[in-house]
């Protein structure tokens, strides 16, 4: 078999030091471009591939990001802990996703086991849901939550603006001429519940009678509120679903019961994950930018820890400066919303 080649053996064909090798190979930004260049094309004519096991034990913290997903289950959680991977590839560092963190008490084990990896911080990804438990997660790793939940100190906040989005599908509804619209959410904290609490005032300012029914995040609830609002009178000619896997479960129970979106009902849902694009749905939805949120977030995180150059020892050295980033969104108009009785 032949023998890996060293680190000692690429420093000395890009002519540099081990120590200069080493800080290029790990995408330090200190080193020179064209010195990062060199050792790359070096560490490539050499087939080098570098020990990160090793690495990990010979430096103060790893170049590892924790990113705890909360749902997944759910498609737009996956596609942006994508986004954020990418976001940290981008500045030369790893991720090391969980999918484990689907209960506060999972997620206090997960921040337990990235702490023991020497992870530089933590992204969370709607989860933990107790403010109290994002709390605690923050006392051990620098953290940045990425969804509703309370600025504390130590922690950085970034999420869509919830209330814009509702008020778009909403408006949207009233101005194709619904007076009749519900409202089909998910569990009681964090976005569905700045969701929810939007879609009642804006009903209600739009002098129109709110009405909902609430469950979990997953496409049974979208079925089962169907179910549950068919029932009330008058019936409802639209409904606004807290994201588009409620809305997706929705319109598979109102096929099933025999009625036609949007000619009986109009549907629109919240995320835009790749399947409301879909000739089956064809889903009005509210569209969260996954690749700004990202983006966001790890720029929070960099706040966070120890300026370029040097390693944050622990939690406590963190930036005292806590933030909360709200970004825009934007109303996608596709086949599931129409005119009430089309």
């Amino acid at each position: 078999m032949k023998k890996n080649a060293t680190i000692d053996e690429v420093a000395a064909l890009a002519g540099v030091s081990r120590a200069q090798t080493a800080r290029a190979l790990r995408g330090d930004p200190c080193v020179r471009p064209e010195t990062r260049e060199r050792v790359r094309a070096a560490a490539r004519t050499l087939s080098y591939r570098t020990n990160v096991a090793a690495r990990a034990l010979s430096e103060a913290h790893s170049r590892s990001v924790g990113i705890l997903i909360g749902e997944p289950l759910n498609p737009y959680h996956l596609i942006l802990g994508q986004a954020v991977d990418a976001a940290l590839a981008a500045i030369g560092l790893d991720a090391i996703v969980s999918l484990r963190a689907v209960t506060d008490a999972a997620t206090a084990t997960e921040v337990d086991r990235l702490a023991s990896f020497r992870a530089l911080g933590l992204i969370l990804i709607d989860t933990p849901r107790d403010p109290a438990a994002v709390r605690e997660a923050a006392q051990h790793l620098p953290c940045v939550y990425i969804g509703s939940t309370p600025v504390h100190h130590g922690i950085a906040v970034v999420d869509t603006d919830n209330t814009a989005g509702i008020r778009l599908a909403i408006d949207h509804l009233v101005a194709l001429g619904h007076q009749h619209i519900v409202h089909i959410g998910g569990r009681s904290e964090g976005d569905m519940q700045e969701r929810a609490t939007a879609y009642t005032a804006r009903m209600q300012e739009a002098g129109l009678a709110p009405r909902a029914w609430h469950g979990k995040n997953d496409i049974d609830t979208g079925r089962r509120g169907v179910d549950a609002l068919l029932a009330m009178a008058p019936r409802p000619t639209a409904i606004v679903a807290a994201n588009d896997v409620i809305a997706i479960g929705a319109i598979d129970r109102l096929h099933g019961l025999g009625l036609k979106v949007p000619d009986d009902i109009s549907v629109i849902g919240f995320d835009d994950i790749p399947a409301a694009a879909s000739e089956t749905w064809s889903l009005t939805t509210v569209r969260q930018d996954t690749a700004a949120l990202a983006d966001a977030a790890v720029a929070a995180l960099q706040r966070l820890i120890r300026p370029a150059g040097a390693e944050a020892t622990d939690a406590t050295e963190a930036s005292e400066d806590a933030s909360c980033t709200r970004l825009p969104v934007a109303l996608v108009v596709r086949r599931s919303s129409a005119r009430p009785g089309k």
